[in-house]
């Protein structure tokens, strides 16, 4: 009798737990978001693009220098309830902007290129060549990378690290991140300065070719590295962070 009693409590805790299963999944797949189709679209031009100016509201933003292709390409990729993205090009003008995606902009060269980020990641790639870059990041993280050329630079990131990598021949601007870090390296074979300045943050700086002055210690630290000649001249100013700076002069 008493295995009977047993047997019939294991049998009901299982109709129990396996109805439960059944609630469950019922509910979970009911009240689940339906998965939103995503639509690629791909636009090119063979017009030489001299200006570049993008807007992305939210998502992923990759710039790249692609001498494979005579002008422009631009792939997105967003939600099917999404605003597709808006492309003009002419007189040697790129304009792109999307709310919500992903895009990757292929440029055979560019001379100035101005971007804004509203929510996400920004990355920028070039080399071989002579551009202005002016951007803002507002909540995010930012990558450049530099091979080869003169730039100059003007770069904004709230909220987001930065991370500068260069082998350049000239470089003139500014870097600022607020509530981030920024990682930079820079090889070049010219002289000048480069000088910094953090706000609640501390750095570590290596330098070869260049000599380093800390002007300041005080809830942060300000300093400056200098080399003979020109050709580069730089400032970083950090608030809420940290600053790693590699400096080599090639």
């Amino acid at each position: 009798m008493r295995k009977n009693i047993i047997v019939g409590i294991i049998f009901i805790a299982m109709i129990m737990i396996v109805g439960a299963l059944l609630v469950v999944r019922y509910w979970t797949e009911f009240f689940a978001p339906m998965k939103e189709e995503t639509i690629t679209s791909i636009k090119s031009g063979d017009m030489r693009v001299s200006t570049l100016h993008v807007s992305i509201g939210n998502g992923i933003l990759t710039i790249v220098k692609n001498e494979t292709i005579t002008g422009w390409k631009v792939i997105a990729k967003y939600s099917k309830t999404s605003t597709p993205p808006s492309i003009t090009a002419e007189n040697n003008i790129l304009t792109v902007q999307l709310n919500n995606g992903i895009m990757n902009i292929y440029v055979c060269d560019v001379s100035s290129i101005t971007y804004t980020i509203g929510n996400g990641i920004g990355v920028i790639i070039l080399y071989n060549t002579t551009c202005d870059i002016t951007g803002t990041t507002l909540n995010g993280n930012m990558k450049v990378i530099l091979d080869g050329g003169n730039y100059s630079v003007d770069i904004k990131v709230s909220n987001g690290n930065l991370d500068f990598i260069t082998t350049i021949d000239g470089l003139s601007g500014s870097l600022k991140v607020s509530n981030g870090d920024v990682s930079t390296i820079l090889k070049t074979p010219a002289g000048g300065s480069i000088e910094y300045s953090i706000d609640n943050g501390d750095a570590t700086i290596v330098s070869s070719g260049y000599s380093l002055n800390i002007i300041e210690k005080n809830n942060g630290e300000r300093g400056e590295l200098h080399s003979v000649g020109k050709g580069i001249d730089l400032g970083i100013d950090i608030g809420n962070g940290h600053l790693i700076l590699v400096v080599s002069k090639i």
